[in-house]
């Protein structure tokens, strides 16, 4: 079952997630964008992302967020849903990705569900020092699926571990290749 769907970038600004988002829900169906509680207070954001069924969770209180994450465990199965989830957790203006959360991971292997990696070039066009903006382009690159069918808690480490390594190696090169494109301030 083709169950749990990832995104990773950068956070830059939850504003530059909803394209992203947006293509990823044209490629592919019945996705669930997972974000923190706080993103809910963003107007006009957080009200229009309630209204499409975003799922919020909150970070600083992690029973509640383990109790969100097990019920989506459970609709990725019944509902054949697909969660989008920035496993980073937060923003940053690093060349390396942050390490990822695993509360995402055991989701995928409770669900025992596909990893679909979708990774997101750094953002070379923003000047987060001034807080300026440039020209410049964002490349999406979708990763081949990665099945968690037969895994279990033993196994989130080594799973979270492997796309983490898979997806900083195509951030490097995505982000490599969108520079040649930028043309900041």
């Amino acid at each position: 079952m083709y169950a749990c769907m990832w995104g990773c970038d950068l956070h830059v600004a939850f504003a530059f997630s909803l394209p992203v988002l947006s293509r990823l829900l044209r490629e592919f169906r019945n996705i669930v964008p997972v974000v923190k509680k706080e993103l809910f207070y963003v107007l006009p954001f957080g009200i229009a992302s309630y209204l499409v069924g975003v799922v919020f969770i909150d970070r600083q209180n992690s029973a509640s967020a383990k109790d969100v994450m097990k019920r989506e465990a459970v609709a990725i199965t019944k509902d054949h849903l697909k969660l989008a989830i920035f496993p980073e957790g937060t923003r940053h203006d690093n060349d390396t990705l942050l390490p990822f959360k695993k509360g995402a991971f055991h989701v995928a292997v409770d669900a025992q569900s596909v990893i679909q990696p979708v990774v997101v070039s750094k953002y070379h066009f923003l000047d987060h020092k001034r807080k300026l903006f440039g020209r410049g382009r964002v490349i999406v690159n979708i990763l081949p699926e990665i099945p968690t069918k037969g895994m279990t808690k033993a196994d989130v480490n080594a799973l979270t571990e492997r796309c983490q390594k898979l997806m900083q190696s195509e951030f490097d090169t995505l982000s490599a290749e969108a520079k040649q494109y930028c043309h900041a301030s």
